[in-house]
């Protein structure tokens, strides 16, 4: 049996015999539509606001505030359908990088499409640190929240995005246009704390002290000057599903949808999962990591997770590695966290925690020395890994998690 994962721009290949246990999980396929007409359907019927053309009328600026280079949002094609209605207009764009860094010129080429070298003027990319803010209040969590000044320069902004699972957030999408998107840096760091607590997880929205957070945020803002446009795409990237109008309502019709493609069940957990990673999460390993997440969820005890991620930029987060390489167990990273939090802690936290359930191991182009300083066995290669791994689980069944950071493997039999 041989089986191809995706690396860089080539493939690490794996060969097993016939009577190995494996199995290979990718997101489910759904029935697809039109891509243009999913998109025009949902702004042309929005969902708890109103028409498209009326939240336009009468505005002769438009600001769009668009996801990173960190996320598959098929920005361009969204913006196809929408262009008739707005290109008389001056129109802006604003990069929701969040904490992350700037966008690279072919990363900001590859969002924009056609649209960049006509707009490219009239691009600002957020600075979560030295744009000039507004505070906008102060959520029930006492989150204090600031949002860049050109958020309020506009009465009519358009948030485009594309709901996915997230490990802590519960679902990427929505609210993460506005929060933290193009949230100051402080704000953001007082909301990623609240990843500490034990429900903050993936898949989950009610009770999420994160998820509620950045709901709250959101709402200081006038949500009436805001048309959101959400995406779920398939497993090809493909647009299948639309939803649109007001913030929250698109959110949550998006949620139930992204469950269709990327909640996937399995028969049974595995002794060895591999994690394949994707572009673009695979650009380093504080986006990589999510993959590891998720393969624990099919993971028996004591267990091996092998990440296949080339995490060409590194470790991607400096707390992230300063502080996973400090501390030793979960309970040392909580105590520091709860009175020196930094933004990359949750994750160290998230990381160390699952270092204590499982065997890590990578398949990486970061320095081997650097992989074993943060509780992970580098490996040259998926077939060595996997060779190793079934000396020390003879017998042991495989599963495959194909593009991990979004596929998210439950029970067969989980209600």
């Amino acid at each position: 049996m041989n089986i191809k994962i995706p690396y860089k721009n080539n493939f690490q290949n794996l060969s097993l015999s016939d009577d190995t246990s494996v199995s290979v999980i990718h997101p489910n396929n759904v029935e697809m539509n039109d891509e243009s007409e999913c998109i025009s359907q949902a702004i042309n019927e929005p969902l708890g606001g109103e028409p498209f053309a009326q939240f336009i009328a009468g505005v002769n600026k438009i600001l769009i505030i668009i996801n990173d280079g960190t996320r598959p949002t098929p920005t361009e094609k969204v913006i196809d359908s929408i262009y008739d209605s707005i290109h008389p207009r001056k129109i802006y764009f604003l990069i929701a990088t969040g904490t992350h860094r700037d966008p690279t010129m072919p990363e900001l080429q590859k969002m924009l499409g056609k649209y960049y070298k006509k707009y490219k003027n009239n691009i600002v990319v957020h600075d979560a640190e030295n744009n000039d803010m507004v505070k906008a209040g102060i959520t029930n969590q006492g989150t204090e929240v600031y949002y860049n000044k050109i958020v309020y320069d506009f009465n009519r902004i358009i948030s485009v995005n594309s709901v996915e699972p997230h490990y802590f957030a519960g679902f990427t999408g929505g609210r993460k246009s506005f929060f933290p998107g193009v949230a100051h840096f402080h704000s953001t760091e007082m909301n990623h704390k609240l990843a500490l607590d034990s429900h903050s997880k993936i898949l989950k929205l009610q009770g999420n002290p994160v998820h509620e957070d950045m709901q709250q945020a959101v709402r200081l803002l006038d949500t009436k000057k805001i048309f959101s446009i959400q995406t779920v795409l398939n497993r090809e990237e493909k647009i299948y599903f639309t939803a649109a109008g007001n913030i929250e309502e698109s959110f949550n019709a998006a949620v139930d949808r992204c469950m269709d493609v990327y909640s996937v069940p399995m028969q049974e957990k595995a002794d060895i999962v591999i994690a394949a990673v994707t572009p673009p999460m695979d650009i380093n390993l504080y986006q990589s990591h999510k993959a590891m997440q998720h393969a624990r969820l099919a993971l028996k005890p004591g267990g091996i997770i092998i990440l296949v991620s080339p995490c060409l930029e590194g470790m991607g987060n400096e707390v992230f590695s300063q502080v996973l390489r400090s501390y030793e167990t979960k309970e040392q990273l909580l105590k520091y966290a709860e009175k020196n939090f930094k933004l990359g802690t949750q994750t160290a936290v998230k990381f160390t925690e699952l270092s204590s359930q499982a065997r890590l191991w990578g398949v990486t182009d970061i320095e081997p020395n650097i992989i074993r300083s943060v509780f992970m066995s580098p490996f040259i290669s998926l077939q060595k890994a996997v060779n190793e791994a079934l000396i020390q689980k003879p017998n042991g069944n495989i599963l495959v998690l194909m593009n991990a950071t979004l596929t998210v493997p439950i029970q067969a039999d989980s209600s």
